[in-house]
């Protein structure tokens, strides 16, 4: 036996009322309403409501306090988001600001002790010049490292794929200090100071191929290796470096190929009578100051006569002295 219209239609409505509360009002309005102990709250006004009806929730959304609310708190959203951009983009200005001025020390070889006289005029007339540190370590160890591995990864950037020669020099004091520097199309690139304890054909051919696989630089990009005329130099590229390194050439350094025409010099059977002479002359003025005084007055009084015109010859003196 069927049930009747009207005891099928309380059914149903008890079952919605079942499954009617304040989760399933707030599923229905998700970006207005949520649910909290079983009570429906405002978002914006902060405030339960009547969730049982659906024309209430209707009707609380079309108020003139719930929209003023919700616009203010997106006004507050909005401004928060503003100023977090623009501390991000201050805080990136500041940093970019001492990385440069870094840079710019390092390049000009300012020490960076002389920041603390340079900081108040980079504070009076630069907008960020209140960022640079007080300590000059800070530059150091801090952001010197950071502009250095830009520095590089820029080169890379310019020689990667270009076709290059490796030169190698000594330093200052004639140390066992091996300087690569990479040519590339007029630009000359310092990439590494090794420092080696013995000085060898084995230990420089290590130190070369080392120095480009470390630059993830092609060894077939190599033309040519600039080297003095040291014999371990010629052994280490015609053993080693020619084999790994097919399309590059030896190449003896001018300034070494210049330096080997002036000992031939020595043999001349003249030379030691010019040794002599070069050698009396900077005696004769070594540690006497009188003398080189007498001297340049000399100078004074030739170039007067021969040009006749006192102001030239004071500019020449000036040049000599």
């Amino acid at each position: 036996m069927s049930k009747r219209p009207s005891e099928t239609v309380k059914s149903s409505k008890k079952l919605k009322n079942l499954s009617l509360n304040a989760k399933f009002r707030a599923e229905q309005y998700p970006n207005d309403f949520y649910e909290s102990g079983q009570q429906l709250f405002c978002k914006f006004c902060q405030h339960s409501i009547d969730w049982t009806r659906k024309t209430t929730c209707d009707d609380h959304l079309k108020s003139k306090t719930h929209m003023r609310n919700k616009e203010k708190l997106k006004g507050k959203n909005l401004s928060l988001q503003c100023t977090i951009a623009s501390t991000v983009a201050s805080s990136d200005a500041r940093r970019e600001f001492v990385e440069d001025f870094v840079a710019v020390c390092a390049e000009a070889d300012i020490p960076y002790e002389k920041m603390k006289k340079l900081r108040p005029f980079l504070i009076k007339h630069c907008k960020q010049g209140g960022s640079l540190p007080q300590n000059e370590s800070s530059l150091r160890q801090t952001h010197l490292p950071r502009v250095f591995e830009q520095h590089m990864e820029a080169v890379l950037n310019k020689i990667s794929g270009k076709k290059m020669w490796v030169d190698e020099t000594t330093d200052i004091r004639d140390c066992s200090i091996l300087n690569i520097v990479i040519g590339v199309e007029g630009h000359y690139f310092l990439t590494d100071v090794i420092f080696m304890e013995s000085c060898n054909y084995t230990t420089f051919s290590q130190a070369i191929r080392g120095s480009l696989h470390r630059n993830n630089l092609d060894l077939n990009d190599v033309w040519a290796l600039v080297t003095d005329n040291a014999s371990y130099c010629l052994k280490a590229f015609k053993e080693v470096l020619k084999g790994v390194m097919p399309n590059s050439v030896h190449v003896t350094c001018l300034c070494h190929v210049i330096n080997l025409v002036g000992e031939t010099w020595r043999h001349y059977k003249y030379f030691t009578e010019v040794a002599l002479l070069v050698t009396w002359m900077r005696s004769v003025f070594f540690k006497k100051p009188a003398r080189k005084r007498r001297w340049v007055s000399f100078l004074i009084m030739k170039e007067t006569v021969r040009l006749g015109s006192p102001r030239s010859s004071e500019y020449k003196v000036e040049q000599l002295v």
